[in-house]
């Protein structure tokens, strides 16, 4: 199991590439509402990546949740931590 800053690591890692966002871009204050260039797609394409990336798979009501890095951040968590937990 990866380690919490790890994580943090390989998602810092997509969104940022995702958004094409340089190291001065504080990651965690992110969200649909405070990023122009976080649209429709943008908002596909960093669920897919997220997705393949640590192995999950999202419904359609957490791709719908996830509009900031903290909700990304718990929807992730809650699978990582079910699969940790065997559920």
């Amino acid at each position: 199991m990866l380690s919490a800053e790890a994580i943090k690591l390989k998602l810092d890692h997509i969104i940022r590439d995702v958004f094409h966002l340089d190291s001065s871009i504080k990651v965690e204050s992110l969200s649909a509402h405070t990023n122009s260039a976080w649209d429709s797609l943008r908002h596909v394409e960093l669920c897919l990546r997220i997705q393949n990336e640590f192995a999950v798979k999202f419904d359609g009501s957490e791709i719908v949740r996830m509009k900031s890095y903290d909700e990304i951040v718990t929807v992730l968590r809650q699978h990582l931590d079910s699969r940790l937990s065997g559920n």
